[in-house]
């Protein structure tokens, strides 16, 4: 009796409610209402800041177009992510989206492209940020449309299938084209933003097409406070997992056991994904610096090198630490691994404002090689981290108070089966960098008691 009261009290309220459609809240049903990771403040913050500096790019009275699309729809059960261009000025996560950005003179103009869901997707995949539609029985925008807008902070929503036909309008009297495409090998296809501008190019002969990639990489290259407390949050989430294994770092477990109990913890600490495929590479293996195979069995007297890094809000952590499988180094093992440590503390003490990752290290390296070690160096030591776990951002960039990146010296010697990898996530201050993977134990008498303990 109940179910036919429900469905009778829905029947009678849901035509008033789409007749008079009323602005979504906290009430809205979770289908037709969707949050980004930050404040739509800020994502929109960053949309004005690159449209004003492409704005440089144009002389007096010109007028353009900075054009991005997302990743494509998903295939089911297919997780791909969203082309971080895209969510660092949207914040949207969801396949097949694009976004339009007018550049110069004139009115200040903003479209943002969502894919209208199929009923198979409603059923199947329960989107949560859609175009909806103009209803013209009540002269307003649907609940839908009214969330995206309420959402996403961009005036004008439309759906994809529209893109092609806008672009011939906005197109035809613009000056230029910007887009934000990476380069390809020649044996890789086109990316869609690198398909659409050729088409668009054939299309319009006379439109200037111009490159936003390195505007664009500068301000993603700078954090700003949210964006730090997410990559705190994502490494806080990779250290929980690294504190979750410490009792399995024993003679006997598959290293795969190691991986899936550190996942779990990233995803029980608030993390929602991977930033990369986890690492846990032990004996010989330890020599390879991307195995991620996890298939052996830890050994005695080995080492293992456990590299791994949860994201959160789209944000990534990156964290290594290298284990003596039995609990204790080996003599060998302790020298090696103490020249890493010396090393890493050289990056650390380089790594101020005005350095770049180039000179950091240069530094690391030196010590690696006055230890008489430089036949082990087989990578540099430093990447900047953000919305991918290699972030955008050259190596020659002097380094400024909000960049984000790592200090990972490492030594690898095949003939031995030792591989030692240290590798800390810093951001910078003012002074200097901070550690937010500091509270990991991280020199060789830390290390070993953190494994002592995790074992009592």
């Amino acid at each position: 009796m109940f179910r036919y009261l429900v469905l009778l009290a829905i029947l009678l309220v849901w035509p008033a409610a789409w007749a008079n459609p009323a602005a979504p809240t906290d009430d809205t049903p979770a289908a037709i209402r969707s949050r980004l990771s930050l404040p739509e403040s800020i994502y929109a913050g960053r949309r004005l800041r690159l449209a004003d500096q492409l704005g440089d790019q144009l002389e007096a009275g010109e007028r353009g177009w900075f054009l991005l699309l997302g990743t494509g729809n998903e295939a089911y059960l297919d997780e791909p992510q969203q082309n971080p261009d895209f969510l660092y000025l949207t914040g949207v996560d969801v396949g097949g989206a694009a976004m339009a950005l007018s550049i110069g003179s004139g009115e200040r103009s903003e479209v943002l492209f969502l894919n209208e869901p199929t009923a198979h997707d409603r059923i199947f995949d329960s989107p949560v940020l859609v175009p909806g539609r103009f209803d013209w029985e009540a002269g307003q925008d649907d609940l839908e449309r009214q969330s995206a807008r309420q959402t996403t902070g961009f005036e004008t929503i439309e759906t994809m299938h529209r893109l092609d036909g806008w672009l011939k309008g906005a197109l035809v009297g613009a000056d230029a084209l910007f887009v934000a495409a990476r380069p390809v090998s020649l044996e890789t296809p086109l990316t869609p933003n690198l398909d659409l501008v050729a088409r668009l190019r054939d299309r319009y002969p006379a439109l200037r097409t111009l490159d936003a990639r390195q505007e664009l990489d500068r301000l993603r290259l700078v954090k700003d406070e949210e964006e730090i407390e997410r990559v705190e949050q994502a490494v806080k989430a990779t250290l929980a997992g690294f504190r979750r294994v410490a009792g399995l770092i024993r003679p006997g477990p598959l290293e795969r056991d190691i991986q899936a109990e550190m996942e779990a913890a990233f995803l029980r600490e608030g993390a929602q994904a991977l930033a990369f495929p986890t690492i846990v590479a032990s004996g010989p293996r330890s020599t390879v610096l991307h195995y991620m195979r996890n298939e052996a069995r830890l050994e005695a007297g080995a080492l293992v090198v456990i590299d791994a890094g949860a994201k959160k809000d789209g944000y990534a952590a990156d964290v290594t630490r290298t284990f003596p499988v039995s609990g204790k180094f080996t003599r060998e093992q302790r020298k090696i691994y103490d020249t890493v440590i010396k090393a890493q503390e050289a990056g650390l003490r380089a790594a101020r404002p005005g350095a770049t990752l180039e000179s950091i290290d240069e530094k690391v390296r030196a010590a690696l090689e006055d230890a008489g070690y430089g036949e082990g160096i087989r990578h540099r030591c430093c990447h900047y981290v953000g919305l991918e776990v290699h972030d955008v951002g050259a190596r020659t960039v002097p380094l400024a108070e909000g960049m984000v990146f790592t200090i990972e010296p490492g030594l690898y010697f095949p003939e031995t089966g030792n591989g030692i990898r240290v590798e800390d996530t810093v951001v910078m201050g003012r002074d200097g960098v901070r550690s937010l993977s500091g509270d990991l134990p991280r020199t060789a008498e830390d290390v070993e008691r953190f494994l002592s303990r995790a074992r009592e």
